[in-house]
């Protein structure tokens, strides 16, 4: 693996907890293998797996935000909110979780009867043997069906078969992203804005989600150009917003880029950790 520089940071990441292949404790032995001296776990729609995340961390010496990454709909945009320093024990937080794992949940299972009704052999426990401890998410869909043989590539399963427009697919259940802000917020974190510029969100999208509490952007991730970047980070400069930024590491066949190759300085992580405290500090 290729070693990082010592002063960089990876602030998204999956775990098997979501729709990532490696467990919290590995994934944390990953990054220190890595040579990144911060790390956040933002599985989507859990935080099942931050306990075992900040142990390994802690036992390794790594800077550890504690993060979840929430799924949202705005202007018929889907976007995803990054929650990082929230308390995986907060009861409201939990609660919402709650909510999305049942939704998850029926909404596979609805994807398989689509296609088994349309001859693609596949069952629901086909589907769980693959997805670990998590939400049921598509990734585990296209998994399944790769493992069975019904198709080639993840590629092929989303083209074909489970992506938004194919036959087979189901929304899925999202908040609006002042509930997912005022979740983060209730439960102690800071609510950043996922991959923005990325898709169809565009730059006055991502303007007018701010006054609904945002307390910061994206500016790196494998798939933003690098203008887009730097007009991110200039909107962060101007609106004194905090900066984050990862891999979206997955692990596997899910994955784009390999831990300490898609990065952020680790003052980022550190101004983020600075902003937790110092609104703990106040109690808000």
């Amino acid at each position: 693996m290729t070693v990082a520089r010592t002063d960089q940071a990876d602030l998204h990441t999956h775990s098997l907890y979501s729709d990532g292949v490696l467990p919290p404790a590995a994934l944390v032995q990953a990054a220190a293998q890595a040579g990144l001296k911060a790390l956040a776990l933002t599985d989507h729609d859990t935080v099942a797996g931050l306990p075992e995340f900040s142990a390994e961390a802690q036992r390794l010496g790594i800077l550890a935000l504690s993060g979840v990454e929430l799924s949202t709909l705005y202007r018929d945009l889907e976007v995803h909110i990054l929650g990082y320093g929230v308390n995986p024990e907060d009861p409201g937080l939990l609660a919402a979780l709650e909510r999305f794992t049942r939704a998850r949940g029926l909404r596979i299972e609805k994807m398989v009867q689509n296609l088994r009704a349309l001859k693609v052999n596949l069952t629901l426990e086909q589907v769980l043997a693959v997805a670990g401890k998590g939400p049921l998410g598509r990734p585990h869909l296209a998994e399944a069906m790769l493992k069975a043989g019904l198709v080639n590539s993840f590629e092929e399963a989303f083209d074909y078969w489970i992506g938004r427009r194919s036959p087979a697919y189901v929304e899925k259940y999202r908040l609006l992203p002042e509930e997912a802000i005022a979740l983060i917020h209730h439960a102690g974190g800071v609510a950043v804005i996922a991959h923005p510029l990325i898709g169809r969100m565009s730059y006055e999208g991502i303007v007018s989600l701010l006054p609904l509490g945002v307390d910061g952007v994206e500016i790196q991730h494998p798939k933003l150009w690098p203008d887009r970047a730097e007009r991110l980070r200039q909107l962060a400069e101007e609106r004194g917003l905090l900066m984050s930024g990862g891999s979206d590491f997955h692990g596997g066949n899910r994955s784009r880029m390999p831990l300490g190759q898609s990065t952020v300085p680790l003052g980022l992580a550190e101004a983020i950790q600075a902003k937790l405290s110092a609104r703990q500090s106040l109690g808000t």
